[in-house]
């Protein structure tokens, strides 16, 4: 939802092209070096607490990045997103947990293909909500419900 929206808002708030390329990858980034943290992290405190979290953290970030008016703002939101948005990975491992072996296929399926819908979907409303006054705000928030309806 939020991910095609970056680049333009981060270059309205003032950013040059180099500096709107570095605060982009600043996500990529941060995402490659907690992953396998945060892997062994559910390993340890459990599926369902460091999903919570992971949820919480993560709409915690989309609303700061909802309120960002400037770059230092846009880049400090993307950190907790960055850090701890592992929702699907942690989802995938939890589903795996509980789901048999003969089953988990099927369920796999099904959890891969609405992970999908919401990958073709999720961009298109950002997109229509940012034709809007504030729209780029009001999709930060909308997605920061979204994590919080989820937990």
């Amino acid at each position: 939802m939020i991910i095609p929206l970056l680049s333009h808002h981060v270059k309205a708030l003032g950013a040059s092209p180099i500096v709107s390329g570095i605060v982009g990858s600043t996500y990529g980034v941060l995402q490659l070096f907690s992953s396998t943290i945060v892997g062994s992290w559910s390993d340890v405190v459990g599926r369902r607490l460091s999903l919570l979290t992971c949820i919480l953290l993560s709409a915690f970030g989309y609303s700061l990045l909802g309120m960002s008016t400037s770059i230092a703002l846009f880049v400090l939101a993307r950190i907790p997103v960055g850090l701890f948005k592992h929702s699907i990975s942690i989802c995938r491992a939890l589903l795996s947990d509980i789901v048999s072996e003969t089953e988990r296929p099927l369920v796999m399926g099904h959890f891969n293909a609405a992970s999908s819908v919401g990958f073709i979907l999720g961009p298109v409303v950002g997109g229509y909500l940012t034709e809007h006054e504030g729209g780029f705000y009001m999709s930060s928030f909308v997605c920061a419900a979204i994590f919080l309806l989820n937990a």
